[in-house]
């Protein structure tokens, strides 16, 4: 599996001048895409706009937004980025509102990867310059801005620069674990979210809630991938756009596997309108948790599962082979209760005592 690296990183750093090479030319650029929907719905009445002499983009949010890339702007570039190169990004924001979470991609071919938050101040400047790191294969040129959980404002965002910083750095080795042990319930016992051993049932992204965690796939071995997580905080996998996945009042049960490299803990909740966090002991190695979702989580409505949330998560992790599932059935065998009687004769007369009970000839009880 090639892996592509992101073009941003969470710290910020100081960059030598002589060192950089200004690559962002803003009369080049242009707006490609706006995207508006509050509730995932177009709200028709939100812009933005470039002005390619000043290099600024005007973001005007009449709607309030309740998640990540409901409010998403895409701004087409000239920059083509070499994988032999590193490559930082700088901009200046202004927002008439605190406003958290907001994301930038250097590229629409790349992933996102949210480990770039920036949070805006109210009514002042912010310049975010991004870490150096990798170019990447392949090149859509198109910087993408996310702004979510946002109440009505204005955004400008100026002072753009993409910058060639020097030779790529190799990314370092990661000795990956041994992969999680295989499920072996039967297909139709499932509703299966992430797994190589089960189709999965749903669409499943990772939210933007303005966690620090970054997530990878890697093949831990052939033919059986998993999730790594690294500078964990927090973790949101979302559902079909944040819609319910069906009614798991079939599948009342849950499946995970958790791999960490020393002992610890994890949070976990299914979010249905509700949550409730629940804390689960993680041993060194892989961890298979199995809940009871009914038990658990009180008063959960199974019916409108719509996410499902990871807290106060292990620095790094693994994550396979999340799924629910429905109860084992156990079939009883019959049982025969062998009544045990016992013959008597009193007075040359026939009686039989059963259970304590004492019966004459004919089957009637004598008293």
């Amino acid at each position: 599996m090639k892996k592509i690296f992101s073009l941003f990183a969470i710290a910020l750093f100081a960059i030598s001048a002589t060192a950089a090479t200004e690559l962002f030319n803003p009369s080049t650029a242009s707006i490609l895409e706006t995207y508006f929907a509050p509730n995932w719905n177009p709200d028709g009445v939100s812009t933005a706009t470039y002005n390619a002499t000043t290099g600024t983009i005007s973001v005007d949010l009449k709607s309030q937004f309740y998640g990540q890339w409901q409010a998403q702007v895409k701004l087409k570039h000239n920059v083509v980025f070499n994988p032999a190169k590193q490559y930082v990004f700088s901009a200046k924001f202004h927002s008439t509102i605190a406003l958290g979470g907001v994301t930038v991609k250097m590229d629409d071919n790349v992933a996102p990867v949210y480990d770039n938050q920036i949070n805006l101040p109210a009514n002042s400047d912010y310049v975010y310059t991004s870490e150096a790191a990798n170019g990447i294969e392949g090149n859509n040129q198109i910087l993408v801005f996310d702004f979510g959980w946002a109440t009505p404002c204005q955004i400008t965002i100026s002072e753009i620069s993409i910058k060639e910083v020097g030779d790529a750095v190799a990314p370092p080795i990661v000795e990956h674990p041994a992969a999680a042990p295989v499920p072996t319930r039967d297909a139709t016992e499932v509703f299966s979210i992430y797994s190589d051993v089960y189709t999965s049932n749903v669409i499943r992204v990772t939210g933007g809630w303005s966690q620090t965690t970054v997530e990878q796939e890697v093949q831990l071995a052939e033919g059986d991938k998993a999730f790594y997580y690294t500078k964990c905080n927090y973790l949101g996998w979302e559902f079909n756009h944040s819609s319910t996945i069906g009614d798991m009042n079939t599948y009342p049960r849950f499946h995970m596997d958790i791999y960490v490299a020393e002992a610890g803990s994890i949070q976990f909740t299914p979010i249905w309108g509700a949550d409730a966090l629940k804390t689960y002991t993680l041993q060194a190695g892989w961890n298979t948790i199995d809940i009871d979702l009914v038990t658990e989580f009180v008063g959960i409505n199974l019916a409108n599962i719509i996410q499902i949330k990871w807290d106060k998560m292990p620095a790094t992790c693994y994550i396979d082979n999340v799924y629910f599932y429905k109860p084992v059935s156990t079939e009883v065998d019959n049982i025969i209760i062998e009544n045990h009687a016992t013959k008597v004769i009193e007075n040359g007369q026939l009686f039989i005592i059963r259970n304590g009970v004492k019966f004459d000839a004919t089957g009637s009880v004598v008293r």
